[in-house]
């Protein structure tokens, strides 16, 4: 069997790992285009959902794809954002590079989802003329009902979060005491301990700041967890277009030229483009005095390019799957 030596990412250390390449099971193959179709008909439901609630009789278009979370859409947006999540973590990335960069991307999805884009304060329930209502259920209030809500969701994934980064480094340390050592855990150390590192930061510094500074959590945490969650997706799309630039070594796979120049052309689109728009729509606001839309138009411009850098790439990996070696 032909063997290839693979390089860590820090090139300090060689294994030698096979490059046969066989087919993926029937069902895996399967399951692998469903869970990526699936996240498209999400992104399509969102988008169905928020047009539907602007057409009903005079709602106002609210300034951020976010704030719909206090409108009816809350369900799709929420689901939407926990499922893009969840495929984003379970699809296993053809190097640790872009594994590591996608699966820390899906764990800040949720946090984007259950935490609201405003101020809890106010719960941010708006009447048909974009003002803010003011009324006082009882038995209690309503902005208690709302941080209820995001206390008992954030809590829980918090905690469910906490357990499984520790499953995974118990997990990692047990499996490179095995002789011989577990192969998806020893074969790329750089690889599976650097994002599973990553990840630990990240949920440190979140974790700590809604245990200690609760109201600077619910301030910026959405906004916060949304851009690096974007930035960490054009990162992985970067790294895809690198792979296919200059091919997979390891996985046998060849330079492909034109499907490089594809994805990195996403990569800028997506980032260089929601700087302009944001920019352009900020000016044109400041100018007529329409409102203050340059989120909403940057979220629409990244969630739509996603959606296309998604299809692309499923079409792309259609008869892939998981790949037979990942790193």
């Amino acid at each position: 069997m032909d063997q290839v030596r693979l390089m860590t990412g820090l090139g300090a250390q060689a294994r030698a790992v096979p490059t046969d390449r066989r087919p993926p099971p029937l069902v895996a193959l399967r399951t692998y285009r469903f869970l990526r179709l699936g996240v498209l008909a999400m992104l399509g439901m969102l988008t169905v959902s928020v047009t539907w609630h602007n057409l009903q009789g005079d709602n106002e278009v609210l300034d951020s794809i976010s704030a719909y979370y206090y409108t009816p859409v809350q369900s799709i947006f929420v689901g939407t954002l926990v499922t893009l999540g969840f495929v984003l973590i379970v699809l296993w990335g053809k190097t640790s590079a872009e594994d590591g960069l996608l699966n820390v991307a899906g764990m800040l999805a949720p946090i984007v989802a259950f935490v609201p884009t405003r101020n809890l304060a106010r719960c941010d329930l708006l009447a048909r003329s974009g003002d803010e209502i003011q009324i006082d259920p009882t038995p209690s209030t309503l902005n208690e009902a709302c941080k209820a809500a995001v206390v008992n969701n954030v809590g829980s994934y918090f905690i469910v979060l906490g357990l499984m980064l520790t499953l995974l480094a118990a997990i990692g340390w047990y499996g490179r005491r095995q002789d011989p050592p577990w192969p998806w855990v020893s074969r790329d150390p750089h690889g599976y301990w650097w994002p599973l590192a990553g990840a630990w930061a990240l949920f440190l510094l979140a974790a700590g700041t809604w245990i200690f500074l609760p109201e600077t959590f619910y301030a910026v945490a959405h906004f916060t967890a949304a851009s690096l969650m974007f930035v960490l997706i054009i990162g992985a799309i970067v790294v895809i277009a690198r792979e296919k630039r200059y091919g997979i070594p390891m996985l046998d796979e060849t330079p492909d030229v034109q499907w490089g120049h594809v994805y990195m052309g996403l990569a800028v689109t997506m980032s260089v483009g929601a700087v302009a728009v944001g920019g352009s729509v900020a000016a044109w606001s400041h100018l007529t005095e329409h409102g203050d839309y340059w989120v909403l138009a940057v979220e629409i411009w990244l969630l739509f390019w996603l959606a296309v850098f998604w299809a692309i790439q499923t079409w792309d990996r259609w008869n892939d799957g998981a790949p037979s070696n990942p790193v």
